[in-house]
């Protein structure tokens, strides 16, 4: 403990004595009150339990901005794979949220979060990049709500293809992917000549606003492109869409109808273009705006 003195007793086997160097080295205690001192959390599908009831007050720079809260830090060895990660369950008794970082604990950068425990947005979908390590942040919405959780990951097999593309809720969401592990794959190009690119897929459902996907955030990394599909995976279909360049990056919008199916297409815009990119979605109701 701090401020508690300690006495180090040293001696020989058999009353053997000599000279001897004693080094004492500091190291983070591995406690999660800190990105340092983060808590590692297995490979695969997993659950870990743990509580923020103890945890130290601390300024952090969320994907929302700088907030004070609460919390237990983690951190995940990525897997080329993708992850559910939530902490809407039975076990976890106070109004929990997860804040994901990329980078170094020197140089955070938030690219994913939720904003309640069940309910709208309660949970982060990554596609990891194989060796990268992330952190996740387990905590309350200020640093008066705190509590025991249980944090649950889901692992997938790699969203590269149309048949394996997870569903998102059509909400304001922000969703963060790694195409460093994800196959070639040559996709109908609405505009312009078919190529062959490693690209993440995804699938909506629409409710009759107009969707807007993004990757023109300064966290995506490469020079990317978002093709719309309605249909099937079998019989993709080009959808009519507002595109818009930011620099190398682009966004997309597109109007939805109740209860279609959209297929979202993310990735290089050229063979070799490749990296990581944070996807900010958006939605518009058609009696606004």
């Amino acid at each position: 403990e701090m401020g508690e003195i300690y006495h180090i007793f040293v001696s020989g086997r058999s009353s053997r004595v000599g000279d001897f160097v004693l080094d004492i080295k500091e190291v983070s205690r591995v406690n999660g009150y800190s990105c340092p001192a983060s808590v590692a959390v297995g490979l695969g599908t997993t659950s870990f339990r743990s509580s923020t009831i103890e945890a130290p007050s601390q300024v952090i720079e969320l994907c929302g901005g700088s907030d004070l809260v609460r919390g237990i830090w983690h951190k995940i060895s990525g897997t080329g794979k993708t992850m559910r990660i939530s902490v809407c369950n039975d076990e976890t008794d106070f109004d929990a949220r997860l804040s994901l970082f990329a980078g170094s604990c020197d140089g955070l950068s938030c690219v994913a979060n939720t904003r309640s425990r069940c309910g709208e947005q309660n949970e982060i979908l990554v596609t990891t990049e194989v060796g990268q390590t992330y952190y996740l942040l387990v905590h309350g919405p200020d640093s008066f709500s705190i509590g025991n959780y249980r944090l649950d990951i889901d692992e997938s097999p790699i969203n590269d293809s149309c048949e394996v593309a997870p569903t998102l809720d059509l909400s304001p969401a922000k969703y963060f992917g790694s195409t460093m592990s994800a196959k070639l794959s040559t996709a109908i190009e609405c505009n312009k000549p078919a190529t062959e690119t490693t690209a993440l897929w995804y699938k909506v459902v629409g409710n009759g606003a107009t969707a807007t996907f993004s990757t023109c955030s300064d966290l995506t990394d490469f020079s990317t492109d978002i093709t719309v599909f309605s249909g099937t995976c079998m019989v993709l279909r080009c959808v009519n869409s507002k595109e818009k360049r930011c620099g190398k990056r682009k966004s997309v919008s597109f109007q939805t109808n109740e209860n279609e199916s959209y297929y979202v297409r993310v990735g290089g815009n050229a063979t070799g273009a490749i990296g990581n990119f944070v996807m900010d979605v958006t939605t518009m109701s058609p009696f606004f705006g």
